[in-house]
């Protein structure tokens, strides 16, 4: 017989304290279901564990005693196949094409789901917003040389990145073709990883191009990206009154870069606890504080869709 997994319990603090990690992550000022279920950490409880325990999103976020606010990306749009077919033209327009892969992560008004859910289907979507479903067949050699490209542009890669980078197939398209991940990596002869290997969960120190001595390759990836974009920034500064150090400080505001938010074994577990720590420090101190986990520090659209902005107003770095 198989064992039943164990299901985490969560009270109404876990649920309150998950609500506040993901708000404090983005410092918009206001959070909803949307935002939270994107946003999420595995160690957070889930949208349906949060409304059969609460009764409703809304309801606890109010009790959070933070700002509820819909539409977060879709202003007050309503959900109807008239508006969806004007935000897939917008998006195709503005991007010169489009596709599932690209739609879902560059978080649009609507989802790919909502779509297929009006529609019967994505291709159903594209056909009613006037729009030709070309599905490209990619060849081996065209996959194979991508996975090359890309590897020498972020020194790695993984599955997660493929998944984060829009200008990649989608990772199941090396699936259906090859078999399986490995096997694609094997074709394209480039050594079997993941971000376990190329981000915190083993420090590396790695020097960034701004002279900068990182604690991993994640934090030089980051380090890079800041530097590309002119924006000043220091390494490992102390928390007011604490011996803790951020990984990032930038323009008043501190910065971590969160590589083992996943998993349940002890080091897990002692890196939540610091991270913790870390938030109620910021809190106590009035300071800003942002979390970044390991996939979005490595994708370039979130960085410069949603933390550029925040870093690049008036301040200085010592």
């Amino acid at each position: 017989m198989r064992k039943k997994k164990h299901k985490a319990k969560y009270n109404d603090k876990d649920i309150i304290e998950a609500l506040h990690e993901v708000n404090n992550k983005l410092q918009l000022g206001y959070l909803n279901g949307r935002l939270y279920k994107d946003n999420l950490e595995e160690h957070h409880p889930s949208m349906y564990v949060i409304v059969t325990h609460v009764g409703g999103i809304k309801k606890a976020i109010e009790m959070a005693g933070i700002p509820f606010k819909v539409f977060a990306y879709r202003g007050n749009l309503k959900t109807t196949k008239e508006n969806v077919i004007k935000d897939i033209q917008e998006f195709y327009k503005k991007h010169g094409k489009i596709s599932s892969h690209m739609y879902k992560n560059t978080k649009s008004r609507f989802t790919t789901n909502t779509a297929s859910r009006l529609f019967g289907s994505w291709s159903n979507a594209l056909k009613e917003a006037g729009i030709k479903c070309q599905k490209y067949k990619y060849s081996k050699k065209e996959l194979i040389q991508i996975l090359k490209d890309k590897y020498k542009e972020y020194n790695c890669i993984s599955y997660e990145i493929c998944l984060y980078d829009n200008n990649m197939p989608d990772p199941t398209t090396y699936i259906r073709l090859f078999g399986s991940w490995n096997n694609a990596l094997k074709e394209a002869k480039i050594p079997k990883q993941n971000l376990r290997e190329f981000g915190h969960f083993k420090r590396i120190i790695t020097k960034a191009e701004d002279g900068h001595i990182c604690d991993s390759k994640v934090e030089a990836f980051f380090d890079n990206w800041l530097y590309n974009n002119n924006i000043l920034h220091s390494i490992h500064k102390k928390y007011p009154n604490s011996k803790k150090m951020c990984d990032f400080y930038c323009n008043e505001i501190y910065i971590e870069i969160a590589g083992l938010l996943r998993g349940n074994n002890r080091i897990n577990k002692l890196y939540k606890t610091n991270i913790k720590k870390k938030q109620k420090l910021a809190e106590s101190n009035n300071i800003k504080l942002i979390i970044i986990n390991y996939e979005d520090a490595l994708n370039l659209n979130y960085l410069n869709k949603y933390i550029k902005p925040r870093l690049i107003g008036p301040g200085k770095t010592p």
